[in-house]
């Protein structure tokens, strides 16, 4: 479509400028991502992940035993916030010369709840802290130089990240982010559908993902680049002119042909078909000073066939049905030829840029941890892309649509197994003490639910899970737990008798702990 077209089109409506350039962008090749080919330019995207096990690093897990037996219930609540167990420390690749015994700490000092009080300890799942100690001993005649992968489940907007230390010394990590660990499924009891987000409420779910070691070999690997040619209408410069109406709305009318094409879209705040005319167009509110810093532009993305004809139009309110035009809006369209990988990298930068570098204030759906590179962030919305979205590998209703708003919301914050890996050399003969400092959430009820485990909070933990090392032993100990009850358990914990270390049978795969805070007089 030509200027003169568009001008034609809309009249007496104030597009102060439409900018038709046809631009080819060329850049190097990312080293962390490995390029696909050129697809055909037709219909959606489809692309694969790679889903390859390394070699001998990831074994597959046992089928589960019957939980050993314990105090309270039989075998652990099923909590409304599910906070995932505490994995093992594992080996990038399996090595039998060494072998590793396993000492863990759960701290409870966290000062005591007076009675009378508003305060309910667990209704936001404080936590508790962890040290997490492994003593790897390398029996061989030779030293080895090993990769350690520890595994724990958060999303990239934790505030509270694991600190490493070997040896007693402080060393860096590098991060491995895994794919969301929960799946989809309908509205309430229903899987006939995938619209609403189904995440993991017990361990056995965290069983399933790591048994046959896919996932994790799955997070070491680089996601897909899509490199499918698409052309892209941009809009920015959007304004109301001083109209002042709360729901001012800049309208974009589209024809294409279904069969040939498909729309992704980025910004819009909504879709339909206008009264009369028939025609489809996307939208989205454009009252001036309201707009969120990250979407000062709007992306239409064609797959496939171009646009057949296309208007752009401003609206008094969202509706945007003949006869409720607002001439005073106006706007920049610009038509761009590129690739499916350069425009998301393009709208991922705008939202990183947007939602990292702050301090965390409780929205867990607006700020990054500032120790998440673009890079990182940017691998996690291809691999969520590449699997859920729109011609993904697994594609879901809740994405069907073609926004990809949610989609670069989710890809940040839902839970899923991030990975710290640290080089460790052990001489011929030695060992080194590995510890992992953590805060851990607690799964809990929520305080307005009614629920008899009101002020109860629950941790676990996995001897095995997803881990290549041989173990020696493994023990679990409490401290501080003078301020605590416990509900129910396995571990076999008795602190009235002197039980507060115990240790843990590699043959029972899940040990649970449920505790009740004391309230002083």
């Amino acid at each position: 479509m030509k200027p003169e077209d568009l001008l034609a089109l809309i009249g007496e409506t104030s597009v102060e400028m439409v900018a038709d350039a046809e631009q080819e962008t060329h850049r190097g090749p990312r080293q962390w991502i490995r390029r696909s080919a050129v697809l055909a330019a037709c219909l959606l995207l489809v692309v694969g992940i790679a889903g390859l096990r390394l070699s001998q690093a990831w074994p597959e897990a046992e089928a589960p035993a019957a939980d050993g037996g314990g105090v309270g219930h039989a075998a652990g609540s099923v909590f409304m916030s599910y906070a995932g167990p505490i994995l093992p420390l594992s080996l990038l690749d399996r090595n039998d010369d060494l072998t590793a015994a396993r000492s863990l700490t759960m701290d409870f000092a966290d000062g005591e709840v007076s009675a009378g009080t508003e305060e309910v300890w667990g209704n936001n799942g404080n936590g508790i802290q962890v040290l997490d100690t492994y003593t790897l001993t390398n029996s061989s005649a030779r030293a080895q130089t090993v990769t350690a992968v520890y595994p724990f489940s958060g999303n990239l907007q934790m505030t509270q990240w694991p600190n490493v230390s070997v040896n007693g010394t402080v060393v860096d990590w590098e991060l491995r982010i895994g794919g969301y660990s929960g799946g989809f499924r309908g509205a309430g009891d229903t899987q006939s559908s995938s619209l609403n987000l189904d995440r993991i409420v017990s361990w056995e779910g965290y069983e399933c993902l790591l048994r046959d070691g896919s996932y994790a070999a799955e997070a070491f690997t680089e996601p897909d680049l899509p490199e499918q040619p698409v052309t892209v209408y941009v809009l920015s410069e959007l304004s109301d002119g001083g109209s002042g109406l709360s729901a001012a709305t800049m309208c974009m009318t589209i024809d294409y042909d279904r069969e040939k094409t498909a729309i992704l879209t980025r910004g819009f705040n909504g879709a339909g078909i206008q009264e009369g005319t028939g025609a489809e167009y996307r939208c989205c509110f454009i009252r001036d000073g309201l707009r969120s810093a990250d979407l000062e532009k709007q992306y239409l993305i064609v797959l496939g066939e171009d646009l057949q004809d296309w208007s752009l139009q401003g609206y008094k309110d969202g509706g945007c049905q003949p006869g409720e035009e607002l001439e005073s809006a106006s706007g920049v369209v610009t038509r761009i030829e590129t690739t499916l990988a350069e425009v998301l990298e393009e709208i991922s930068r705008d939202r990183f840029d947007a939602i990292s570098g702050n301090s965390f204030d409780g929205d867990r759906n607006r700020y990054l941890h500032n120790s998440i590179s673009f890079d990182q962030y940017f691998g996690a919305i291809l691999r969520f892309f590449n699997a859920y979205g729109p011609g993904g590998t697994d594609p879901k209703q809740r994405y069907a649509d073609g926004r990809l708003d949610e989609l670069l919301t989710e890809a940040a914050f839902l839970d899923r197994i991030l990975y710290l890996t640290f080089e460790l050399t052990i001489s011929a003969g030695d060992d080194v003490q590995v510890q992992i400092h953590q805060h851990k959430a607690a799964s809990f009820d929520f305080h307005c639910s009614g629920s008899e485990n009101i002020g109860v909070e629950g941790y676990d933990l996995v001897p095995t899970l997803g881990s290549n090392l041989t173990f020696t032993e493994q023990t679990a100990s409490l401290a501080n737990f003078g301020q605590i009850e416990i509900v129910g358990q396995n571990f076999g914990f008795d602190p009235a008798a002197g039980t507060t270390t115990v240790p843990l049978d590699p043959a029972i795969p899940h040990y649970w702990l449920e505790v009740r805070k004391k309230i002083s007089s």
